[in-house]
């Protein structure tokens, strides 16, 4: 067992980035915690938000301490996460069902099991299924440029002549190539209309190029600034995440300091120093930090934005890219976690909906709060698969083509493709984190989609099935079978703000 002397030693040594996703995994290697250590874990400012994604076990010995007291204080504002879910599971480890009752996120079982709906049938048998008939090759820049072209066109006027639809089925099919991403991604993440004419896209890269600069010029250069300490703060926070940030990609490999102070400032961070694509990267957060006043920059960003510049290469690009991705992820990265909270809630109802032992091994495991799938969800699978397995993912995702939570069927998936692992050596929390964290860098990512694809199709044939059981019941006033939460699933080409 980690002596808890070394765990707080860990504690004090890491910064918040690291700690969040790198100190659970020590805490994976801890099987038992006395009331004094719980309280010198959750006294320390980083461990206070950790509560909701500990053990429940975990849980009931913080509950009644003072530090525990200060978390549910600080996060009075935030009870969708902390206290529904940190009260729910005690409530629920102690017998009170109503908890567990939920309709939003509801499964009945005893519904499933009465009927022909067995797990059997939807998690068995891939087999037959090949790669080829599912997944096909990315679209060419030769493709996409046909796309534009049509017969007997009176006027070029630069506009798609094949309809979104099309276009989004195609790139969730089979990804993009890489040298027209640039473009495409453009289109995929809203910057441009898919109806837009040529002068249209020119226009609005104008206009964005000039906004881009009248963000920057609020902070950048500006020496007032340079007395606030909250500004420097964040200045400091973003900085310390980008020196982190895919540093064995060539593009962020260390070369000499161009940071503000110089390169031994840089090396007494103990980080690598900077160069001037990280730069650019840290000069965006800033940027960012300042179109939406409402969420700043928050810890994880950096991860989600350092694929994009990979990608456009040119800052003014990549922040829009950025911006418009952020509308879709900005809900993980709000301080009372409520993002994170509804997304690993529904995908908890689609394992009990879909995999009920799956569903009862976690519970029994001490893992419903689903952590070990916290960091897929929080940044995309950023870390889960290769850079380029990376692009191609997030590409397939942003068209919301079958569903704009086809994410959750990524998670599922991977879930599903090691599934007997999980039911027969993974019989604890700390063994399910330990598992998840290995998979890292180790998925088959056109596996994954195929399989995926093939559960979200079975999800719906359940639902219907469901459906169409729970009409011809002769018990009026029955529970609707399908909670509401996965109804959302089956609304397709639109996501949440």
């Amino acid at each position: 067992m980690l002596h808890f002397a070394t765990l707080t030693h860990i504690i004090r040594l890491k910064a918040a980035h690291d700690f969040t996703w790198s100190v659970l995994e020590k805490f994976s290697k801890v099987t038992q915690f006395t009331k004094h250590s719980a309280a010198q874990i959750l006294e320390h400012p980083l461990g206070r938000p950790l509560v909701p994604l500990l053990p429940p076990g975990f849980v009931e010995i913080v509950e009644a301490s003072p530090a525990a007291q200060d978390v549910m204080q600080e996060y009075e504002g935030a009870k969708l996460y902390l206290s529904r879910w940190a009260n729910g599971v005690v409530q629920k480890a102690k017998g009170n069902r109503r908890y567990d009752n939920d309709p939003e996120y509801h499964v009945d079982e005893d519904f499933l099991e009465q009927t022909d709906l067995g797990t059997f049938e939807v998690l068995s048998d891939f087999s037959y299924v090949s790669k080829e008939s599912l997944r096909t090759s990315p679209i060419t820049s030769q493709l996409w440029y046909k796309y534009f072209e049509g017969p007997a066109k009176e006027k070029d006027d630069g506009r798609l002549l094949m309809s979104e639809d099309d276009i989004k089925s195609a790139i969730f099919s089979g990804g993009v190539e890489d040298k027209i991403r640039p473009v495409v991604w453009k289109y995929l993440l809203g910057i441009y209309p898919w109806n837009s004419t040529k002068a249209q896209r020119k226009q609005i890269s104008e206009e964005n190029k000039a906004e881009y600069k009248r963000l920057k010029n609020m902070w950048f250069d500006n020496t007032e600034l340079e007395s606030n300490t909250e500004f420097q703060d964040q200045k400091h926070r973003i900085e310390k995440d980008v020196l982190r940030t895919d540093r064995a990609n060539p593009l962020f490999l260390e070369e000499e300091s161009l940071s503000d102070g110089g390169l031994d400032s840089l090396s007494a961070t103990g980080l690598p120093g900077t160069n001037s694509n990280l730069e650019i990267l840290k000069h965006i957060l800033i940027t960012y930090n300042y179109y939406n006043t409402d969420l700043g920059y928050v810890q994880g960003m950096s991860d989600l934005l350092a694929p994009l510049f990979v990608v456009m290469q040119n800052e003014v690009e990549t922040f829009w890219c950025f911006a418009h991705f952020m509308e879709r992820m900005k809900a993980n990265f709000y301080t009372d976690q409520s993002g994170m909270n509804k997304q690993l809630r529904k995908l908890e109802s689609l394992i009990r909906f879909m995999d009920p032992p799956m569903y009862r091994h976690l519970e029994k495991s001490d893992s419903l709060n689903l952590f070990f799938c916290f960091r897929w969800l929080l940044i995309y699978f950023k870390r889960e698969f290769e850079y380029e397995d990376v692009m191609r993912l997030w590409e397939v995702l942003w068209t919301d083509h079958i569903s704009r939570d086809f994410h959750l069927f990524i998670a599922f998936a991977i879930i599903s493709q090691n599934r007997r692992i999980i039911l027969e050596e993974c019989t604890a929390f700390d063994e399910i984190l330990k598992w998840a964290n290995e998979q890292s860098m180790h998925i088959d990512l056109e596996e994954t989609l195929c399989r995926a694809e093939i559960l979200y199709h079975r999800f719906c044939q359940r639902v219907e099935a469901a459906d169409r059981i729970s009409q011809s019941s002769d018990s009026p006033g029955t529970r609707d079978p399908v909670p509401t939460a996965l109804r959302e699933i089956l609304r397709t080409k639109s996501h949440d703000g």
